[in-house]
Parts: C-alpha cells; sequence; structure tokens
C-alpha cells in the first residue's frame, strides 16, 4: 500500500513538473516573441562578428550605407562580442532621441 501511495505521490510531482515547464516554455516564448529588435546583416563571425565587413576596403561609411540599403534605416551589428545599434536614417534617430529618449540615456553595460 504504501508503495501505490509513493508511487501516486511521484506521478502527481511528475506531472506538476512537466506543466510548470509547460507554461513557463509557453510564457518565455510569447515574451520573446514581442520583443522586435533591429536586423542584424548576414557575415557576423562567431568571435568577431561584423569586424571583417569593415575592415573592406572600401570606406567604412560606404560599406554601413550599403548595409543600411540592404537591412533598413536601423540596423544592429556585433563589433566583436559587443552589439551596436546603426542608425542611419533622420527620422529613426530622432526618434530615437525623442520618444525612446530614456533607454538611450544611460551607458550600456559592458562585461
Amino acid at each position: 500500500m504504501d508503495l501505490l501511495n509513493s508511487l501516486y505521490q511521484a506521478t502527481i510531482c511528475f506531472c506538476g513538473v512537466i506543466a510548470l515547464t509547460l507554461y513557463y516554455i509557453t510564457l518565455w516564448t510569447r515574451t520573446s516573441a514581442k520583443i522586435r529588435t533591429a536586423p542584424v546583416p548576414a557575415g557576423a563571425w562567431p568571435l568577431i562578428g561584423h569586424l571583417p565587413m569593415l575592415s573592406e576596403p572600401r570606406i567604412p561609411h560606404i560599406t554601413l550605407g550599403v548595409l543600411a540599403d540592404k537591412s533598413g534605416p536601423a540596423l544592429t551589428l556585433r563589433l566583436g562580442l559587443h552589439k551596436a545599434l546603426v542608425v542611419s536614417s533622420q527620422e529613426v534617430a530622432k526618434e530615437c532621441f525623442t520618444t525612446n529618449d530614456k533607454a538611450f540615456a544611460t551607458r550600456s553595460r559592458l562585461r
């Protein structure tokens, strides 16, 4: 009888853990789907990011202009292990510094 009781409790506990895991996975996917980030152009290397793109024979601002033409007015570049937001449109820059000024007012945490 004790064996059946402990087996029943273990089954209930296991089902509870499975249910909580599924709940947190669902909650995590919902919140991560709402976050919109600027597009990241293809061609980033694992540790050095987009730095080889910027060291091409062309001048870096020309390379950034070509990337902006492909990706849009705001894009995210990986410079080494850090991410950098590149804004190439006056309207988007104005939105960054007027509408979202509190988000841009602090320095990023570099580790």
